[in-house]
């Protein structure tokens, strides 16, 4: 029922979105099912391609994380650019397109998600450097504007000559966002649609460079979409939702980095976290780099790095602090995605990928575990050694049932047993018993032949003997 939810929800999510292609439905409806940890879905909208991006947060919800949009990709001219998860497809494929128009040809790829205020800023930057507005439109139009700001109306479309000029009494003024969007789509190509708070500025650079001022404060404002986009960030990354509140006020506070403190327990064992913030280059996006895990009682610290808003969980960082190994999906300096098994050695982080043939279930397959052949029971437990745990499991020894702990050890190509004493255990008396039995018939033969060798040689003693 809960992945009905799910789905349900994320399908509403999406199409709210603008994607509605019915094969970005099927791969969602797998997606939940499959219960993969990231999933990423290949689809086209508005003429442009995108990869959207989803990971399961620590209730094992799949949640939209964010999407990359491309538009000419081989070409001199390739746009790219991620987005969060609350931009509408038509804006961001807008945004490329508008990208793509630029007078001269430039390659412009960007990993850093922008929200929906900065889709719509560049959109109409990039219209306005093209605008022309000769002094006496231009007051006009402020005029208008601010008229239009009394009675609460805060959108506006204004048309433009094919050569770029704005067109003299052409511009309408709505309360709705919505609404001026609809009336620019009517006129299009040569209509745009702008909030009051982004256009005054351009009508009085043409007036009174000094006025801008005013009005550019007002775009300094905090970013909700971004103080949202971290909120969830740090919701996924399992450190809950208990640093909002500071997060809100160190960004409202404008600071150019900032670091929060938390302190989480696991397993009755403190760990100290410093999560680091830092500011974009026009202060108007803030961004989760990294952060520090420590454990005080064990004098144990390392600094974890955040990539495109994923990394290692701050359960998994207790863990491979720890001891124990973590299965990641990281990304190469070609952006090129890998899996790999983590561990800390020597302070460092150290990784194991696919070429190191590491594969814990092999050694799973051979042990006698109490209801591993039920449904999903298997991939459960692999997933649990993927996060760095100490999976307890029910395994048959002599014809008894004893309880272990498993955990993955990609180091040694092995598991590592330990019993409830934390002894550590073989895996060859926990295997299934037609298992033991095939080892037994492969002695038989060497020991009959060690047998007769033994025999032939008293012989020849003996005759030598005589």
């Amino acid at each position: 029922m809960d992945k009905a939810i799910n789905f349900y929800e994320l399908k509403q999510e999406l199409a709210d979105l603008g994607f509605t292609d019915p094969q970005v439905i099927d791969d969602l409806r797998s997606a939940v099912f499959l219960e993969n940890e990231e999933q990423r879905i290949a689809t086209q909208a508005f003429d442009v391609a995108f990869d959207l991006d989803l990971i399961r947060d620590e209730r094992g919800r799949l949640t939209f994380l964010a999407y990359t949009g491309s538009l000419g990709a081989g070409t001199d001219n390739w746009q790219l650019q991620t987005f969060q998860p609350n931009v509408h497809a038509g804006a961001a494929a807008e945004l490329l397109q508008a990208r793509a128009t630029r007078t001269v040809d430039t390659e412009d790829l960007s990993f850093m998600p922008l929200d929906p205020k900065a889709v719509q800023k560049e959109i109409r930057t990039i219209h306005m450097q093209n605008m022309t507005i000769t002094q006496e439109t231009a007051e006009q139009f402020a005029g208008f504007v601010e008229e239009s700001l009394t009675y609460g109306q805060q959108w506006f479309t204004y048309e433009l000559e094919e050569n770029g000029q704005v067109k003299a009494d052409s511009w309408y003024a709505f309360s709705k966002r919505q609404a001026a969007d609809e009336d620019a789509e009517i006129i299009r190509p040569f209509a745009h649609s702008a909030k009051a708070e982004d256009l005054l500025p351009e009508l009085y650079r043409h007036i009174d460079q000094q006025t801008t001022s005013i009005y550019l404060q007002k775009s300094n404002t905090m970013n909700n979409e971004n103080l949202s986009y971290l909120q969830k960030q740090l919701l996924n990354m399992g450190f809950g939702e208990k640093l909002n509140e500071d997060l809100e006020k160190n960004i409202k506070a404008k600071a150019t980095e900032f670091v929060l403190p938390t302190t989480l327990e696991y397993n009755q064992q403190s760990v100290d976290y410093n999560l680091h913030f830092k500011a974009g280059e026009q202060n108007d996006m803030y961004f989760f780099n990294k952060y520090d895990a420590k454990m005080p009682d064990k004098n144990l610290e390392h600094t974890f790095y955040i990539n495109r808003g994923n990394g290692v969980t701050a359960k998994e960082a207790y863990n491979l602090l720890e001891g124990r190994s973590v299965h990641k999906q990281l990304e190469n300096l070609e952006n090129e995605k890998y899996n790999a098994w983590l561990i800390i050695e020597n302070g460092k982080l150290r990784t194991f990928n696919d070429k190191w043939n590491y594969h814990p279930e092999k050694a799973i397959d051979k042990m006698d575990i109490v209801g591993i052949g039920e449904p999903g029971a298997k991939e459960k437990l692999m997933k649990s050694l993927e996060k760095g745990n100490r999976h307890q499991v029910t395994a048959m020894k002599n014809g008894k049932e004893v309880k272990l702990f498993i955990e993955a050890n990609p180091a040694e190509h092995r598991v590592n047993l330990t019993n409830w004493k934390g002894e550590a255990q073989q895996l060859e008396h926990y295997k299934k018993a037609e298992l033991k039995q095939d080892k037994k018939q492969a002695e038989k033969p060497a020991e009959k032949q060690t047998t007769d060798d033994t025999k032939k040689k008293r012989t020849r003693q003996a005759k030598v003997t005589v």
